[in-house]
Formats: C-alpha cells, sequence, structure tokens
C-alpha cells in the first residue's frame, strides 16, 4: 500500500491489515519500555541523590594529594552512591586528576551536581570552635586540629603579632573554609574583634579610662585567679581600685606568665624578683598585654565590674576555689594565715 502525501498516521494506520497493525503496534511498546529503561537507569545512576542519608551531609576533605578515585572511596566509605560518580570520572577521563583542596558537604545532591560541585571547588564552609586558652601553642594546635594548615605555620605567625594577639583572638565558633590562609583568617579575627568592640563596650572600657587592650589585658588576669563567675566582677573591681590608688597589682598570674620554661604550679620568692614588665609585684599598672586568650564573657565582667572598696583577696580555707576578700591589711593577713594553717592540715594529712 502505498502512504499518500496528504494522509495522516491515523487515516495510514486504519488502513492497514491486522497483521501489520500488530506489528506496528509491537515496535511502538518496544521503544516505548526501552526508552522509559533507558530514562529509569539514567535517573537511577545520575539524577537520584547519591548520599542515602538526605537528613545528615557527608563531609568530605580533599587536600593536595586526594586523586578524584580517592573521592570515590571516600564517598563509597560514607555508603554514598557513586556509580553515576564515576561515570562522570570516565567520561572525563579524570580519575588520576585532582579536585581544588576543600572541604565539600553533600546532602541531596545527584551525582551530577556532587561532580560539578568538587570540579568547580564549591567548598562548603566548616565551623571553627576557637576556646579560651593560656598559650599560643595551645592555640595554634587548636586551629591546626581543625583547619587544613600546619600548627608551626600558625604559631610562627600569631608570634609575629606581638602581645596584641591574646587580645585579637576571641573564643567564639567562626565560619570559615577549612584551606583558609593564616593571613585570611587572623584577618577574621581582626574583623571579628572590632565588631566584638561595639560603642556601648568602648564607652564602658572608657569610662574606667582603659583601652580595649587594656580590659582584655585585665579580664586575662581576672580569669587565671578564678573559675567562678560570680567572682570575676568582684576581682575585676578590686584590681581597678589597686589601679586607680597606684597600688601595685601583684597578681601571681602575671608572675607565672613572666616566668620563662615550664609554668610552675605556684609563685615562689625567686619568682617575684623577675624583672619583666609582666611582674606586676615589680611594677605598677597592668602589664603590656594580655597573659591568656579570654572567654569574652569575663571582658564582660571588667567593663560591669562590681564598685566597693576591696584591695585584697585571698584563696578561702574551704578549698572550694573562691576567695576572702577585704580592704583592709590587717583582715588580708589574718585571711591569709587561715589559709595557710587550713593549707598545711589538709595536705599533711595526706601524706
Amino acid at each position: 500500500m502505498i502512504y499518500k502525501k496528504n494522509c495522516t498516521f491515523a487515516t495510514y494506520y486504519l488502513s492497514m491489515d491486522i497483521k501489520h497493525k500488530r506489528n506496528l503496534t509491537i515496535a511502538g511498546c518496544v521503544a516505548a519500555v526501552i526508552i522509559a529503561s533507558f530514562l529509569i537507569v539514567t535517573y537511577y545512576i545520575f539524577g537520584r541523590p547519591i548520599n542515602p542519608n538526605t537528613d545528615a551531609s557527608v563531609r568530605i576533605y580533599v587536600t593536595e594529594n586526594t586523586t578524584q578515585s580517592q573521592v570515590v572511596e571516600m564517598l563509597s566509605a560514607k555508603d554514598c552512591f557513586t556509580q553515576g560518580f564515576k561515570c562522570m570520572m570516565h567520561m572525563y577521563k579524570a580519575s588520576d586528576l585532582k579536585f581544588p583542596v576543600g572541604s565539600y558537604s553533600i546532602t541531596n545532591q545527584n551525582a551530577r551536581d556532587t561532580y560539578n560541585m568538587f570540579a568547580g571547588g564549591t567548598q562548603t564552609p566548616v565551623e571553627l570552635t576557637i576556646m579560651s586558652c593560656r598559650t599560643i601553642e595551645q592555640m595554634s594546635n587548636m586551629i591546626a586540629r581543625q583547619l587544613h594548615i600546619d600548627s608551626a605555620t600558625v604559631d610562627s605567625s600569631l608570634r609575629s603579632k606581638g602581645p596584641e594577639v591574646y587580645a585579637t583572638i576571641l573564643p567564639n565558633t567562626y565560619q570559615v573554609y577549612w584551606n583558609i590562609s593564616i593571613d585570611n583568617l587572623y584577618k577574621r579575627f581582626v574583623n571579628e574583634s572590632i565588631y566584638f568592640w561595639n560603642q556601648e563596650r568602648t564607652d564602658k572600657a572608657a569610662a574606667i579610662k582603659l583601652t580595649p587592650v587594656q580590659v582584655v589585658t585585665l579580664a586575662s588576669i581576672v580569669q587565671e585567679e578564678s573559675s567562678n563567675k560570680n567572682e570575676w566582677p568582684i576581682i575585676a573591681g578590686l584590681y581597678i581600685n589597686r589601679l586607680k590608688k597606684g597600688i601595685r597589682l601583684q597578681a601571681d598570674p602575671t608572675v607565672l606568665f613572666a616566668v620563662s620554661g615550664p609554668r610552675p604550679k605556684r609563685v615562689l620568692k625567686q619568682h617575684l624578683q623577675i624583672d619583666s614588665p609582666y611582674n606586676t609585684y615589680k611594677y605598677r599598672g597592668l602589664p603590656p598585654g594580655p597573659i591568656r586568650f579570654v572567654n569574652p564573657a569575663i571582658i564582660d565582667a571588667v567593663l560591669d565590674y562590681t564598685h566597693h572598696d576591696y584591695i585584697y583577696m585571698c584563696a578561702s580555707s574551704k578549698f572550694d576555689g573562691t576567695h576572702v576578700f577585704t580592704s583592709s591589711l590587717e583582715q588580708h593577713n589574718l585571711n591569709a594565715k587561715n589559709y595557710q594553717r587550713a593549707y598545711r592540715k589538709r595536705f599533711s594529712t595526706q601524706k
């Protein structure tokens, strides 16, 4: 039968005999099954999320030495469906090539989007948790454990900033890229410090005639003196009274900071003779800078210090971490004797 030019397919189909109709129908069904199968397989390989648990992201860290094949292995180890990812990798003949260094998060992306994310270096920031600590070495190790940077590089950079580094890095949680450079990270710390010192805090510092760095310096001493948050504003007020009266602070933590080498457990008489601007038994006023990285809550405790007339403090004979405060030297000497008596009794009993 000849198909005429002006005939529609429907007319042509109706004019066909039963055998031809059956063959054409079968061919159409087969084609439909093939197309549907192709679409299903394509979606299964390339279209579905590779992370089976869409409620929790999968984090992959890529270093300078990580190949694309190793990324597949890391994804497989986290139970991700990697067949489509492998197809993309082999299609680009990139199994031995490398993705940009960084930290990548996979939630509900399919294989194509996941591969393009890695190839384009589209990182997801990580949370850098900075906690209060005493030394630059401790801070450097803390940063290096969480980011793609070695502690020696961090340590060298932080030490080059001078004493104010302790006042610049404020304990907090920061959103940063895993491969951020130490220079850019420090700029972030500087910006966060500027943000922290808003007008209200700056005005409070000016009211007690201290700069922000001096406030942090005083806060660092307060933090070393006590872990009891109820005492922080009291101790801050005590040292502010001493500063106003021109009395040396005589703060043991500043002396311990001035000791070179391993930190002693307690201050001895020979330590009081150390010639250092951090020795507040020898020099008046605040030391040149903070003696540790400070809890921001203690900075606020200094700014909101308790007004009183105390200028002396002594550890409590209860050994509960609190102190006894007084404005009288006579009472202070009595408090010190009570503490020393309790100390000898407590520790002689333990021997």
